[in-house]
C-alpha cells in the first residue's frame, strides 16, 4: 500500500516540483482498495507504479538533490504518500451497515475487535464526542448525566432526518445507558428505541427500514463530522425503505452534499429529484460497448428506455404531488410534456391568469378530470392534439354533451399536430436540446427517441423560468399557436 512512513513537510517538497505537481493534477485513473480501520471503513487509491505520467514523477524526484541518497522504493512510497494525500476519500456504502447492537461489552471497544456491532458503536461515539470506556470512572450522578445528553442528542438529530411519524407522533427516541455486572462481571452499553410512551425496545426489535435507516444515519454521520470533502457512493440506497422514508434520505444526501460528493445507482424515483434533472445520468450496460454513463438526453434504443423511467415516473410524481384539483379554473391537457410547455409558455407570454394546467397522463384520461372538475363545480377547459386525440375528443362530446356544439368552446385543438412539441419548429426545440436534430413529419414523435418528450419539455421550463429562453427567441410559428392557445384560454374563462 501506498503512503507509508512519509513526512508532510518533505512530501510539500516534492509537490513544488513541476512534473511530480501536473502528473498527479491530471490523474485521472486510481485503483481502488478497502481498508478497514479501528473505526471505519475507507477506501484508499493506489498508483500505477508503471504509468509514464507516474515514472516521469518518480525521474524528475530523483533530480532533487534531499532525495538522490534514498531508496528508490522510499521514493515510490513518498510518491505515492504525495498522490494519497491529495486524492478525495472515497467510501462505499452498500447494505452491509453494522447495525446498532441490543448489548455490547466495553472491552470489546478495541483496535482489531471483531465484536459484533463494533462499527455501529464507533459511530454513536463520534457524534457524541464521547469515548465509552471512560464511563467506567464516573460516578452514578455523571453517568445518569451522561445518559440524558446522550438521549438529547441522537433523538434531536435523528429525528431532524427521520421524519416518519410513528407510534405516539413524537418520533423515535434513541437510547443509550452504562450497566456493570454484566457476563463475567463485565461493563456493558444497552440501546434502547423508543417509538411509543414506555414502551423501550432494543434495536433489533425494530423494523428492517428503520434498522436500517438508523444505520445509514449512524454511519454517515460520524463520517461527514470526521471528514469533509468525501465522495460517497451508494448502491440502491434505500431499498428497505418506503416511499416517504426515502425522500427523507434525499434530504440528508442533500444536507451532505454541501461538503462532499454524492453518487448514487438507484431505480427508484423516490431518489430521483425531479427538479434537479441535470444532476441524473443513465448507466447502459451492454455487450458490444459495456458498461456506459451518459446524459439522459441520449438518444435511447428500443431496448433502453426502461433506464429512463424511473426518471418519467419521478417527474410524474412531481406534478403529481404539487397539484391540487380544488382551483376554480381548470386547463386540462394530455401528459407532462403539455403540462411543462405550456407552463413555460405561460411564463414566456407574462400571463398572470388564475388558471391551472392539469395534465392527464393520456388523452383516454382526460374525461376523468373533466368529469372531476364537473363534480366539484370547477370550471374547466380542454387542450387536445389533433392527430392523436380525436377519438377522445368525439367520445366526450357524444357520451357528456350529446354532440352539444356549445362544448366546443371548451375544447381546444392544436391543428396538425401529433403532440404539444408539434407547435414548434427544430429550432425552437433546439434552445433546450441543443444535440437534437429532426429526422421525422413530427416533432413529437423524434423527441420519444431523443431522451423522451418528457425530459425535453423540463428542460425547455428550466431554461424559461431561468430567462435563458426568451418569447423573442422562439419562431414565429411557435408564437402564433402560443396566442391560439392562450386566447382560447382567456376567452373561455370570460
Amino acid at each position: 500500500m501506498i503512503g507509508l512512513n512519509w513526512n508532510q513537510i518533505e512530501i510539500n517538497d516534492l509537490l513544488r516540483v513541476e512534473e511530480i505537481g501536473d502528473y498527479i493534477k491530471n490523474l485521472r485513473n486510481i485503483r481502488i482498495s478497502r481498508s478497514i480501520g479501528h473505526n471505519k471503513t475507507t477506501y484508499l487509491a493506489y498508483a500505477d507504479f508503471h504509468d509514464q505520467g507516474f515514472i516521469n514523477a518518480y525521474n524528475a524526484a530523483k533530480q532533487i538533490e534531499a532525495f538522490k541518497t534514498i531508496s528508490e522504493a522510499r521514493l515510490r512510497n513518498w510518491l505515492g504518500g504525495a498522490i494519497l494525500f491529495m486524492a478525495p476519500k472515497i467510501i462505499l456504502f452498500d447494505d452491509l451497515f453494522d447495525i446498532l447492537p441490543d448489548i455490547f461489552y466495553l472491552d470489546e471497544l478495541t483496535d482489531g475487535s471483531t465484536a459484533k456491532g463494533l462499527q455501529a458503536v464507533r459511530n454513536v461515539e463520534s457524534i457524541l464526542e464521547v469515548d465509552f470506556s471512560d464511563l467506567k470512572d464516573f460516578s452514578d450522578n455523571k453517568v445518569t448525566k451522561k445518559q440524558r445528553e446522550f438521549e438529547a442528542t441522537l433523538t434531536a438529530d435523528f429525528n431532524e432526518r427521520w421524519k416518519q411519524r410513528i407510534g405516539d407522533e413524537k418520533g423515535a427516541t434513541i437510547s443509550v445507558t452504562y450497566h456493570q455486572g454484566g457476563k463475567d462481571g463485565r461493563a456493558y452499553l444497552r440501546f434502547f428505541i423508543q417509538t411509543k410512551a414506555g414502551e423501550l425496545l432494543p434495536p433489533q426489535k425494530r423494523s428492517l427500514g428503520f434498522k436500517w435507516f438508523l444505520s445509514f444515519y449512524l454511519h454517515l454521520t460520524a463520517e461527514d463530522k470526521n471528514t469533509s470533502n468525501l465522495i460517497l457512493l451508494f448502491d440502491e440506497p434505500g431499498s428497505h425503505l418506503h416511499s416517504k422514508a426515502q425522500y427523507d434520505m434525499i434530504r440528508v444526501f442533500e444536507e451532505l452534499s454541501h461538503k462532499n460528493q454524492i453518487i448514487y445507482a438507484t431505480h427508484s424515483p423516490y431518489l430521483i429529484d425531479a427538479e434537479k434533472l441535470n444532476r441524473v445520468r443513465l448507466v447502459f450496460n451492454k455487450q458490444s460497448t459495456g458498461t456506459t454513463v451518459e446524459k439522459i438526453t441520449t438518444k435511447l434504443s428500443e431496448n433502453q428506455k426502461d433506464a429512463i423511467k424511473p426518471v418519467i415516473d419521478a417527474m410524474g410524481m412531481s406534478v403529481a404531488h404539487s397539484f391540487s384539483a380544488a382551483k376554480d379554473k381548470n386547463v386540462i391537457v394530455e401528459g407532462l410534456s403539455d403540462y411543462y410547455y405550456l407552463s413555460a409558455a405561460k411564463k414566456l407570454i407574462g400571463n398572470k391568469g388564475d388558471f391551472y394546467f392539469m395534465p392527464a397522463m393520456g388523452a383516454s384520461n382526460a374525461h376523468l378530470l373533466m368529469e372531476l372538475c364537473i363534480g366539484w363545480g370547477l370550471r374547466w377547459l380542454m387542450i387536445f392534439d389533433e392527430k392523436g386525440s380525436s377519438k377522445e375528443v368525439k367520445k366526450i362530446k357524444i357520451q357528456f354533451f350529446s354532440n352539444d356544439k356549445s362544448v366546443d368552446l371548451k375544447i381546444h385543438t392544436l391543428k396538425g399536430c401529433d403532440g404539444i412539441e408539434d407547435i414548434f419548429t427544430e429550432d425552437d426545440i433546439k434552445l433546450a436540446a441543443p444535440d437534437f436534430t429532426r429526422t421525422t413529419e413530427y416533432l413529437s414523435k423524434d423527441l420519444k427517441a431523443y431522451g423522451g418528450k418528457e425530459l425535453i419539455g423540463r428542460f425547455f421550463l428550466d431554461k424559461v423560468e431561468a430567462n435563458e429562453i426568451t418569447l423573442s427567441h422562439l419562431s414565429k410559428k411557435a408564437q402564433n399557436h402560443l396566442k391560439d392557445i392562450f386566447t382560447f384560454i382567456e376567452e373561455g374563462f370570460k
